[in-house]
């Protein structure tokens, strides 16, 4: 089992973004401490079944199936690749969550995050954030190559040091408050970098630490952090009516059913645009002066 692993842990790191990578090495230690290394053919789905049982005694339910769709990943690519027949996953159920609906800001709890923050280079990057929708990753990774003041997009990519979540390069179109942050900051670039700090790249520990401590001193939701930004900008968006179809192209989803799933809650008001489309009148005027047809009489 381990050298099936150790080959997949290679894949990944050579083309996958390197947190999603960590995901793996985590997941793969964490399996190996409690199965040891059996031979592939012993697996199966009650050995899963007994990891997963192992693991909600110490961790969150979501943390569990983030590990347990790794090790389905993992195997599935041991059958792909035909170093095993039969994928010992198959059959393993992942754990059955309650749907909660993530955590956003709303327009007035952000405005009095923004206006808080004294920091000039961290209510630029938490406001392009909230903006843009862009993930954490690509906003600090985010070079002056990739903008285009002109038009007014961003475009976003894998590069040497940075791949994206999906792999897919997208075009993100920025808006007034968007371009406002970039313009006030093209003016005095330092470096290649877009977001920096005495000329160096942000951290993302800087940059998460900092907005952290200023939800809890306004006495917000502490749930709120730096990802919450990408889920307010997508929400207020649906609730501006706004098509899922086009909040998933903006937020770079790999399928539109993730968006659903997450926002579609939200947009209520123009569900019932859409079924007022189907309108039908009845007029009680005309209802009244119906008559029905006599029926002809019988002949004698």
């Amino acid at each position: 089992m381990n050298d099936l692993l150790g080959e997949v842990q290679k894949y990944v790191d050579a083309t996958l973004e390197p947190g999603t990578a960590a995901i793996y090495k985590t997941t793969f230690n964490h399996f190996k401490q409690f199965a040891g290394n059996p031979p592939l053919r012993m697996l199966g789905p009650r050995d899963f079944d007994r990891y997963k049982a192992c693991r909600l005694a110490n961790v969150a339910p979501a943390t569990v199936n983030i590990e347990l769709r790794t090790l389905r990943a993992a195997f599935r690519m041991g059958v792909r690749w035909n170093l095993i027949r039969r994928d010992p996953f198959e059959g393993t159920s992942l754990v059955r969550i309650p749907e909660r609906d993530l955590p956003f800001f709303t327009r007035g709890e952000f405005q009095r995050v923004i206006d808080a923050i004294p920091e000039q280079w961290l209510r630029a990057v938490v406001m392009f954030a909230a903006t843009t929708g862009m993930r954490q990753g690509e906003i600090l990774s985010l070079r002056w190559e990739q903008v285009d003041l002109r038009a007014r997009t961003v475009r976003i990519g894998n590069n040497a040091i940075f791949r994206t979540k999906t792999g897919k390069r997208r075009v993100v179109p920025l808006s007034k408050a968007a371009m406002n942050v970039l313009q006030g900051l093209s003016s005095h670039a330092e470096s290649d970098y877009v977001f920096t700090l005495c000329g160096r790249p942000l951290l993302r520990r800087w940059v998460t630490t900092k907005l952290r401590r200023k939800v809890r001193e306004l006495g917000l939701d502490r749930r709120l952090n730096f990802k919450a930004l990408r889920s307010s900008f997508a929400s207020w968006l649906a609730i501006d009516g706004v098509s899922i179809y086009q909040i998933s192209k903006l937020l770079g989803h790999s399928d539109v059913k993730i968006t659903q799933g997450y926002y579609a809650h939200l947009e209520p008001g123009e569900m019932h645009d859409v079924v007022n489309r189907i309108n039908f009148t009845c007029n009680e005027q005309k209802r009244r002066r119906y008559r029905a047809p006599l029926r002809p009489r019988e002949s004698d």
